[in-house]
């Protein structure tokens, strides 16, 4: 079990910092600014701006505070200020976060460990279609980590990410797939 929760940190983390995020037309122009100084690697000018626009509402914002606080890119590592940041975006409805919300509950990552809350947020995300939350999802299905393990659904999640475009969702698939034919085997 632990393995599976260092392999669900660890497949997390390279998500895109960016990927999936949307944000209000008003701070547009110092989103992207923000954006342009996370590109050249200038964390700490993005937590600036990016921090100042979440204080103000942005939920996009709010999500990439926390990546910055949880990498430790241009700010102090602090799982526990990511991990808020997360909450805030993902209570006001930004699916990327809700899934950020789910793997730290799963992995006890900035919050204490609550595998069965990190899958109603992973179920969340999943159901707003983040390919991330699906193949996470699925893991915590196959597993019986915080849901009950189902096997059938595990595959549905995999299968959904899988044709979303997620690479580790089509290999789960089919070593998932291999398993279970070779279980019915005699």
């Amino acid at each position: 079990m632990l393995k599976l929760l260092r392999s669900l940190a660890a497949s997390f983390a390279a998500i895109a910092l960016l990927a999936g995020c949307a944000t209000a037309a008003p701070g547009q122009p110092r989103f992207d600014e923000a954006a342009a100084a996370y590109d050249r690697g200038d964390y700490a000018k993005a937590f600036v701006i990016w921090k100042e626009l979440a204080d103000d509402g942005d939920i996009a914002a709010m999500r990439n505070v926390g990546q910055l606080y949880r990498r430790g890119l241009g700010v102090e590592r602090d799982p526990v200020m990511a991990f808020r940041y997360y909450g805030r975006a993902a209570e006001l409805g930004l699916a990327t976060a809700m899934a950020n919300v789910g793997v730290m509950y799963v992995t006890g990552e900035g919050v204490e460990a609550n595998p069965a809350e990190g899958a109603q947020w992973l179920a969340r995300a999943a159901q707003s279609g983040v390919p991330v939350a699906m193949y996470e999802l699925a893991r915590l299905y196959e597993a019986g980590l915080g849901v009950e393990k189902n096997l059938d659904t595990a595959r549905e999640l995999y299968r959904r990410a899988a044709d979303a475009g997620d690479e580790e969702a089509r290999l789960a698939l089919a070593r998932l797939e291999a398993g279970l034919r070779g279980a019915a085997s005699p």
